[in-house]
């Protein structure tokens, strides 16, 4: 566990599914975080999880809130930040319930804080977890493991159209990658709310929204592989594809032509 910084922060894991993913993420947390700072965020259709998350949380002594759920990320997501909103804390720090910290990502956290001005902070690139290990999200972009998992949801025939999304998103996130992983917020910047509708891009719609709302501080930091995303298998995006691609892709591509014409 970490001594408590001058920063007064909320550490709050989201978890919809996965209980062994949650008990490491829990574990991740406590080593960079103290108890008062902790909540876990239970957004699931699925009582039975809920049920076990609840008992989870209790087991690792993390506090627990079960919000509403429609079963989409964005939903969840805004959830946790209304919970933070009304909290005492300063700054949010957002988990997905199957990724997890590094040992060292509260002192990068804390220096975050005290050298950036922002309302909404972006992580640039993550490490991504995969069946041989931890590689940058450039790597796993770049990797058959990336392509196997795609040709899961897609024919050979759709990838060209995923790679095309892929390029769009790419217009608003920093560092080649078709999304920036939302991660610390302020109170004002937890009035940017996640898209509740789609099962995916929730992340690549909220770096648009952000970019494109001139009275938010939005800061992008590369190369601080603090958090890791677990690939393992199969995610919310690739499970989205499967419902079609040019559907998902016509829904975001929409949803960005809204952003950018508001």
């Amino acid at each position: 566990m970490k001594s408590v910084s001058k920063n007064n922060i909320l550490f709050a894991v989201l978890t919809s599914d996965k209980p062994e993913k949650l008990k490491r993420c829990l574990r991740s947390v406590n080593s960079n975080s103290s108890p008062h700072e902790r909540i876990v965020v239970i957004n699931t259709t699925d009582n039975d999880f809920a049920s076990l998350a609840s008992s989870i949380s209790t087991e690792y002594e993390f506090p627990f809130h079960i919000s509403e759920s429609n079963g989409t990320p964005g939903l969840g997501k805004n959830s946790v930040l209304d919970y933070f909103q009304e909290s005492d804390q300063d700054y949010l720090v957002l988990i997905d319930g199957d990724d997890y910290l590094t040992l060292d990502a509260r002192d990068e956290i804390d220096q975050f804080i005290e050298t950036h001005e922002f309302d909404v902070l972006a992580l640039g690139e993550t490490n991504v977890l995969i069946p041989d290990g931890e590689i940058s999200t450039r790597e796993w972009l770049r990797s058959r493991h990336f392509l196997r998992q795609i040709f899961k949801s897609v024919s050979r025939k759709e990838l060209s159209e995923v790679m095309s999304l892929f390029n769009e998103l790419k217009h608003y996130t920093t560092g080649g990658v078709p999304m920036n992983r939302p991660f610390i917020f302020t109170k004002k910047g937890a009035d940017v709310k996640f898209d509740e509708e789609l099962l995916a891009a929730e992340d690549s719609l909220h770096n648009a929204t952000c970019l494109n709302t001139d009275d938010i501080d939005y800061v992008v930091v590369e190369d601080s592989p603090i958090y890791v995303y677990d690939n393992t298998e199969l995610g919310r995006f690739h499970l989205a594809l499967k419902d079609g691609v040019n559907n998902l892709a016509d829904k975001i591509y929409g949803k960005l032509d809204a952003i950018k014409n508001r």
